[in-house]
């Protein structure tokens, strides 16, 4: 299935739902664990999106990486859910949507709660209908 199946209009109404500009939080984007976008907010162009995108993807396969060592040296941990990462110019959230990534961007002065909350909220509103539309797994194979 291709991302236009998604409904781009609803989806771009609920990714610009979160963000706040003047509140911080500057883009939100939604993405699969390869970066390929799917979906970002209004205050975005494609191009910027699919370069956000695949940042975060990185960012989240590296944290998937990470928790399966974890696993694998005998760690007891369930499903990486989210993600929180601080840079040099803010925050980046990012949360397991289906078998998709959310992800959002926000200025340092955020409060992490309520970014991570933003983050997990959407993840949530998104998660049913996403679960429909994607018949990829984590690791790119089909379901």
């Amino acid at each position: 299935m291709t991302s236009s199946l998604l409904a781009p209009e609803a989806l771009a109404t609920s990714l610009s739902a979160v963000t706040t500009p003047q509140g911080g939080v500057h883009s939100a984007l939604l993405l699969t664990a390869e970066g390929q976008v799917m979906g970002y907010s209004r205050n975005l162009n494609l191009s910027t999106a699919a370069f956000k995108a695949g940042l975060m993807a990185t960012l989240w396969r590296a944290e998937l990486s990470a928790a399966q060592s974890a696993r694998n040296d005998g760690l007891e941990m369930g499903p990486l859910e989210h993600v929180l990462i601080e840079n040099d110019e803010g925050f980046v959230a990012l949360a397991a949507c289906s078998n998709f990534v959310v992800g959002l961007e926000a200025s340092s002065h955020v409060q992490l709660g309520m970014l991570k909350k933003k983050a997990l909220v959407l993840a949530q509103a998104l998660a049913q209908p996403l679960k429909l539309a994607t018949p990829l797994s984590w690791n790119g194979q089909a379901s």
